[in-house]
């Protein structure tokens, strides 16, 4: 693949990459900030203190419910990633930067094909 179809591939994706990020440094709280959708941290908490099912009451997170525990019903991998910086930042994880970190991982991907 030539540079120029590269570069025609990679410019809508970091043009929409860039308006996401701009959007998110604006608002919520800015870049470093945390969202209220934070089942993936409250995971990663969970499981530093040895359970699977999040202690949380939380009506607006999409969480199963089963024999009055809570689980997140998602794939792990956003937790496993939040992981780490649950031991720097606790609740308050910079949600939004890691959400543009994989953003951008996966567009790093994306690019390969």
């Amino acid at each position: 693949m030539d540079w120029r179809r590269r570069a025609l591939t990679a410019a809508p994706l970091l043009l929409l990459l860039a308006l996401w990020l701009g959007g998110v440094a604006l608002t919520h709280g800015g870049l470093l900030g945390h969202t209220t959708y934070d089942q993936y941290t409250l995971q990663a908490l969970a499981w530093r203190d040895g359970r699977v099912d999040v202690p949380s009451k939380t009506p607006w997170l999409e969480l199963a419910h089963f024999q009055g525990r809570q689980f997140v019903s998602f794939p792990p991998v956003p937790s496993v990633l939040e992981l780490p910086a649950t031991w720097l930042f606790g609740h308050q994880t910079p949600s939004h930067l890691l959400q543009a970190l994989i953003a951008f991982a996966g567009f790093l991907g994306f690019r390969q094909f």
